[in-house]
């Protein structure tokens, strides 16, 4: 961290620090033991340090999915489904913003919202793995495929 630091003090408009920063504390919010133990501490810093990246850059796809994914981990549905939007209009071609966003319709209970996703995600998922998992998804919600 203190070199992203270091790099924003010389830059302050260096996207790549904000992100930088952004993505360390999602990874630690993610994968360290003391995640269990902070509350959304790291995810709320995480989405602060991506709002920085997107004030300055603010068609970054990227920033907008990872932001919505926080969103979702915090349970701030509403955000997470804007950012996914937003980032979607962006990179519409992208599978893993149409199945996190679905995702997130799921927890609302916005089931035609989240098939509607699956699907768009399936028309442009060319791996096999991919296309798999989204067919499971939209079984567990009685879509054939």
């Amino acid at each position: 961290m203190q070199d992203y630091d270091a790099a924003i003090a010389i830059n302050p408009k260096r996207v790549n620090a904000y992100f930088g920063r952004a993505l360390t504390l999602q990874r630690k919010a993610s994968s360290d033991f003391d995640a269990f133990l902070n509350e959304g501490r790291f995810e709320e810093l995480a989405v602060a340090e991506y709002g920085k990246v997107l004030q300055i850059a603010p068609r970054d796809a990227v920033a907008l999915g990872n932001r919505g994914q926080l969103y979702h981990t915090l349970r701030k549905y509403d955000l997470a489904i804007a950012d996914f939007t937003q980032a979607i209009e962006i990179n519409p071609a992208n599978p893993q913003l149409l199945r996190d966003r679905a995702l997130t319709y799921r927890m609302i209970r916005r089931f035609d919202l989240a098939i509607a996703d699956y699907r768009n995600a399936l028309a442009v998922t060319q791996d096999a793995d991919g296309r798999k998992l989204i067919g499971e998804l939209l079984a567990e919600l009685g879509v054939a495929v």
